[in-house]
């Protein structure tokens, strides 16, 4: 009887009401957000632990490590790759700055405006900077203001 009560508690964690609770997300979070919800999300650790245990009784050693290699691979994609590439962007924009402050500053001796200037750097090859250029841009078409505070 303990058993089936076990095999019950299975059945009723992998019901829909629960799978909803734990994919329930707003569309506004970015992907990795949403990953690293449904992995820090104990319901689910619970359940990958039972289902890991499950999988060691029935399938020979060598491919439960395999799994256990796949399921290690994932948590560091998860969890540490947003990490990296936020440092390969802020070193992509060390790198690249001083070129674009020169070439800013070869626009505004020119005579062009502020405005003119952000927009050469942005449509520009400076790689992640002429990305965050852009996005300045966009902040002051949609109202934000370009004065010191």
């Amino acid at each position: 009887m303990i058993l089936g009560d076990i095999v019950l508690k299975i059945f009723n964690f992998f019901s829909i009401e629960n799978i909803k609770k734990v994919f329930t997300f707003s569309y506004e979070d970015e992907k990795e957000d949403f990953f690293r919800t449904i992995i820090t999300n104990k319901k689910v650790i619970g359940g990958l632990i039972i289902l890991l245990g499950v999988i060691f009784f029935l399938i020979p050693l060598e491919i439960f490590i395999i799994i256990i290699v796949i399921l290690l691979m994932l948590i560091f994609t998860v969890f540490y790759l947003p990490n990296i590439k936020e440092r390969q962007k802020y070193n992509d924009i060390t790198i690249e700055l001083p070129y674009a402050l020169r070439h800013m500053a070869t626009e505004l001796k020119s005579g062009k405006g502020l405005h003119d200037a952000l927009y050469a750097i942005a449509i520009s090859d400076y790689g992640s900077l002429s990305l965050e250029f852009k996005r300045v841009l966009e902040e002051v078409k949609y109202g934000e203001t370009t004065e010191l505070h």
